[in-house]
C-alpha cells in the first residue's frame, strides 16, 4: 500500500535524520523552524513540539529580528549553499545552508546544519603550523623514509636529541623502523617514547602514505615523567601509610559491597588473610544480625552521599570476640558521579573503652572518698566540740558527787549523768575513729595473730546457724596498726556479716600477701605500687545494691531498724583503716553477699612485743600549791578546771586566750610553775603561747588538753617540738588533777618528757 510504504519511509528518513551528531534543522524562507533533529532540541533544551514553528533567530539568539551574516539569510539571497564559523564559549562551530527550490526556481526551504569543528580546527592548524613552521618549532620533528631513512631533522631535534646522532639519510634505530611500517602499512599513528640523558620524549608517528613516508613529532615529557615518578612514589608512601597505620582501613566496591581493599590492622582485627577477605563481604565473616546490620548502614552513605561517623560500635569479631570500634565510613564517586566505592576507616577503642570505664570507677571512688573525708571533717568538729561540753559536764558531775555524802540519794542521779557523759564520750570517740582523729597505738603486729586471739569471741557474738571460717595465709606479712583497733575492725566487719544473715550463712576471715604494681595501682585508689597485705571479711548473706554501696561508710547511715544499729559501726572501720595508713573498699551484689577487703603495707620488721597492762591511774587526788596558769576559749570548762584545781590547793590563774595569758604572766611577779592551755584557740594557738612563755620562764612545765589525737593535731599544722604531754578531752576532774601533779612530780622541765615515765592514758606526738 503506497500510504504504508510512505509511512515507513517516512519512520527511516526521521530514524537517520534524529541519528545525526550534528544538529540539523528545517527552515522557511520566513526562518520559521519546519524540522529540527533529536541533537538539536537537546542542545536547546526543549521538546520537539516546542520548538517547530518558532523563528529561528528569536528562539536560537534570543533576537527580535534575523542576525546579520546568517547563511541562511544569504542562502535565500544567493538561491546557493552557503556557510560561516560561529565562535561562543571557546568552541567552534560550522554553519552551513542549503536552499530547496521549486520547479520555478524558487526558495522554498532550507537545510541548516551545525556542526562543532573545534577539534577539526585544532589538528588543522597544528598540522598547518608545523608544515609551516618546522624549524621554528622547539620541539623534535623528524620525517623517516619508507626504508627507514632519516629524511628531515629540525633543529630542535638536533639540539636536543643528542643521544642519538642525527644524520640525514642514515638509518632510524631498528625499534622505530618497525613502528614505520606499521603505520605506513594500515594507515593508523603510532607513540612511542624516547630517553635521553636526563630528557625524555614523546613521539607521535603520523603516516603520510602517499608520499612514502612518517612524520614524528616530538614533545619534552621530561616533567610529566618526572610527576608520573612522584606520584609513584607518593602512592608507594600512601600505601605504605594505609598498609601500617594501626587503624582498619578497608574498601568496599558499591555493587555488591565486597571488599577490594584491606590493610593489615582489618587482617589482625578479622583474624583473617587479605587473600580470605577480597572478593567476600559482611556476612561471609559477621553474625547474621551484625552483618544485616552493616550492609542496611553502609547502603545509607552510599544512597545519601554523606559521610558518617559512628563513635561507638560494638562488633564480634570471628576471632578476636567482642571488639568497641570509632567507625568512619565514606561514599567515593566515580566520574560520573554514581556511588563506585565505600571507604571504611575504624579504629579499636576496645582498650579505651575499658580504661574509660575504670577511669569512671576511679572518679566515682574518689568522690565517695572525698564526701567521707569531708563528712569526717564535720564528725570530728562534732565530736572536738561534744568533748569540749562532755568535759565540763563531767567534770562538774565530779565536784558534785565530791561535795555530797555516799548515803545522799541525788548521788544516784549524778551516777547515772555520769554513765550518759562516759556513753557520749564513746560516741565521740567513734566519731573521731570514723574522722581518723582518735588515740592510736600503732605497733608492727601479726594479723593471723589478732584473728586467732579474737576468734573465739567472734564465735559468741555470731550465732550458732553461722558458719565463721578462718582462712589464713601461712607466710602473711606483718602490719603497723593498732592490734585493739584491728580487733574492733574485724568484730564491726563480723557483726554487720551476721547480720546480713538472719537465716544463717557463712562468713570468711581471708588473709593473704598482695603485690600492687603500677599497672594495677592505676586501678586501687589510695594504693601505691608495692607489698601489702590482705584482710578479707566475707559472708553469703543479702547483699547490697548500689544506693546502699554508695552511703555505706556515712555516718549515721544504717539500713538495720530502729533501736538495732547506731550506724557508726562501719564508719568507725573506714576511720581506723584510714588512720592506720590502709585502705578498704567493698564490693556487693544483691542476693549473692558482701566482701569486706582490707590492705596494709606490708613491714619489714618483725611484730613489737604487746605491751603489758598498766597498773590504772592512782584514784588519789594529788593536792599541792603551785601556781598553775590554766588556758581555754570555752568559759564553762575554763571555769572548772580553775575551780577544781583552786580545791586542791593550787594557785590557779585562768585566762581565756593567749594573749590575756600573756598579759597575766607579765604582771605576775612570782613563779608560774605549769601551763595547762588548749592547744587550738582562737588568735595565737596554745604551742606558740608556750613558746612565748618559755623565753622569759625556762622551768615552766606545759600540759595542753586537745579534742584531737595526734594525727587532728597534725591535721591543723600543730609542730610539738620535743614531744609534749597532752590530756585528750573529755576528762574528769580527777583525771585533770592527777595529770596536773604528775606533771609537776617529774624532774624534767619546759616541754619535754621522758616517755618512760608518762602516764599510761597520755599519748607523746
Amino acid at each position: 500500500m503506497p500510504e504504508v510504504a510512505l509511512a515507513a519511509s517516512e519512520e527511516a528518513w526521521r530514524v537517520a535524520f534524529d541519528a545525526i551528531d550534528d544538529i540539523l534543522c528545517v527552515i522557511s524562507p520566513t526562518h520559521e523552524l519546519l524540522e529540527m533533529n533529536r541533537a538539536g532540541c537537546v542542545s536547546l533544551g526543549l521538546p520537539r513540539d516546542q520548538v517547530i514553528g518558532r523563528k529561528c533567530y528569536e528562539l536560537i539568539h534570543g533576537s527580535d529580528r534575523p542576525i546579520a551574516g546568517c547563511p541562511c539569510c544569504r542562502a535565500v539571497r544567493s538561491e546557493g549553499p552557503e556557510e560561516a564559523e560561529y565562535e561562543q564559549d571557546g568552541r567552534t562551530y560550522n554553519l552551513a545552508a542549503w536552499p530547496i527550490l521549486d520547479a520555478e526556481q524558487r526558495v522554498t526551504a532550507l537545510v541548516h546544519t551545525v556542526r562543532d569543528v573545534t577539534e577539526q580546527r585544532r589538528i588543522k592548524e597544528e598540522i598547518e603550523g608545523l608544515a609551516r613552521f618546522p624549524e621554528e618549532n622547539r620541539s623534535p620533528v623528524l620525517r623517516i623514509g619508507a626504508d627507514g631513512t632519516l629524511r628531515y631533522a629540525n633543529p630542535a631535534a638536533q639540539t636536543s636529541l643528542t643521544c642519538w646522532q642525527l644524520s640525514l639519510g642514515q638509518p632510524v634505530p631498528q625499534e622505530w623502523i618497525s613502528l614505520v611500517d606499521a603505520a605506513l602499512r594500515d594507515g593508523e599513528r603510532r607513540q612511542f617514547e624516547l630517553e635521553c640523558g636526563e630528557q625524555s620524549y614523546s613521539f607521535e608517528i603520523c603516516p603520510v602514505r602517499a608520499s612514502g613516508y612518517v612524520n614524528a613529532y616530538g614533545h619534552d615529557v621530561t616533567e610529566r615523567m618526572r610527576m608520573e615518578r612522584d606520584i609513584r612514589d607518593s602512592w608507594r608512601l600512601v600505601s605504605s601509610v594505609v598498609e601500617n597505620v594501626p587503624l582498619m582501613v578497608f574498601v568496599k566496591d558499591a555493587q555488591d559491597l565486597r571488599f577490594v581493599m584491606v590493610n593489615k590492622a582489618t587482617e589482625e582485627l578479622l583474624g583473617f588473610s587479605r587473600r580470605e577477605l577480597l572478593g567476600r563481604s559482611d556476612r561471609d565473616f559477621f553474625p547474621p544480625e551484625q552483618a544485616a546490620f552493616f550492609i542496611c548502614k553502609d547502603r545509607e552513605v552510599l544512597a545519601s552521599g554523606a559521610p558518617v561517623d559512628v563513635p561507638e560500635e560494638l562488633v564480634r569479631t570471628p576471632h578476636r570476640g567482642d571488639r568497641w570500634l570509632h567507625t568512619r565510613k565514606v561514599c567515593i564517586k566515580g566520574a560520573d558521579g554514581s556511588p563506585k566505592y565505600l571507604l571504611g576507616i575504624s579504629e579499636d577503642i576496645t582498650e579505651r573503652k575499658r580504661d574509660e570505664a575504670v577511669r569512671q570507677e576511679l572518679e566515682g571512688r574518689l568522690q565517695a572518698a572525698q564526701k567521707l573525708e569531708a563528712i569526717g571533717s564535720l564528725a570530728g568538729g562534732v565530736a572536738h566540740d561534744f568533748n569540749n561540753l562532755l568535759s565540763v559536764i563531767l567534770s562538774y558531775n565530779s565536784l558534785a558527787m565530791e561535795a555530797l555524802a555516799d548515803g545522799d540519794p541525788i548521788r544516784e542521779d549524778l551516777v547515772e549523768v555520769r554513765n550518759a557523759g562516759e556513753s557520749a564520750a564513746s560516741l565521740t570517740r567513734q566519731l573521731l575513729a570514723f574522722s581518723r582523729k582518735q588515740v592510736l597505738e600503732p605497733v608492727t603486729l601479726d594479723v593471723n595473730a589478732v584473728v586467732a586471739s579474737v576468734e573465739k569471741m567472734l564465735r559468741r557474738v555470731i550465732s550458732a546457724h553461722i558458719a565463721l571460717v578462718p582462712v589464713l595465709s601461712p607466710d602473711l606479712g606483718w602490719i603497723k596498726a593498732d592490734p585493739c583497733q584491728i580487733e574492733q575492725v574485724l568484730v564491726n566487719l563480723v557483726v554487720n556479716a551476721r547480720d546480713a544473715m538472719p537465716d544463717g550463712g557463712t562468713i570468711t576471715i581471708e588473709t593473704s600477701n598482695l603485690v600492687i604494681d603500677r599497672h594495677q595501682s592505676a586501678a586501687t585508689v589510695g594504693l601505691s605500687p608495692g607489698d601489702y597485705v590482705r584482710i578479707a571479711v566475707g559472708d553469703t548473706g543479702s547483699g547490697m545494691d548500689e544506693p546502699t554501696l554508695a552511703r555505706i561508710f556515712e555516718p549515721f547511715f544504717t539500713t538495720k531498724s530502729q533501736g538495732r544499729g547506731t550506724g557508726l559501726g562501719l564508719s568507725t572501720v573506714y576511720g581506723i583503716i584510714k588512720q592506720s595508713g590502709g585502705e578498704i573498699w567493698v564490693s556487693s551484689e544483691l542476693g549473692r553477699g558482701t566482701t569486706f577487703t582490707l590492705c596494709f603495707p606490708r613491714e619489714l620488721s618483725p611484730p613489737t612485743a604487746v605491751r603489758g597492762e598498766s597498773d590504772e591511774p592512782s584514784a588519789r587526788r594529788d593536792a599541792g600549791t603551785e601556781t598553775v596558769l590554766v588556758v581555754e576559749d570555752e568559759p564553762a570548762l575554763l571555769g572548772v578546771a580553775r575551780r577544781a584545781l583552786a580545791e586542791m590547793g593550787y594557785k590557779v590563774l585562768s585566762a581565756a586566750d593567749a594573749e590575756q595569758a600573756l598579759s597575766i604572766a607579765d604582771r605576775h611577779d612570782g613563779e608560774i610553775h605549769l601551763l595547762v592551755s588548749d592547744i587550738m584557740m582562737p588568735g595565737m594557738r596554745g604551742d606558740h603561747l608556750a613558746q612565748r612563755l618559755l623565753t622569759t620562764r625556762p622551768t615552766l612545765r606545759v600540759l595542753y588538753m586537745t579534742a584531737y589525737a595526734q594525727d587532728g593535731v597534725a591535721h591543723h599544722r600543730v609542730d610539738l617540738d620535743p614531744p609534749a604531754q597532752l590530756l585528750h578531752k573529755p576528762f574528769t576532774t580527777a583525771e585533770l588533777t592527777q595529770r596536773v601533779r604528775a606533771v609537776l612530780d617529774r624532774d624534767e622541765r619546759g616541754l619535754g618528757l621522758g616517755p618512760s615515765s608518762a602516764p599510761q592514758d597520755a599519748t607523746q606526738i
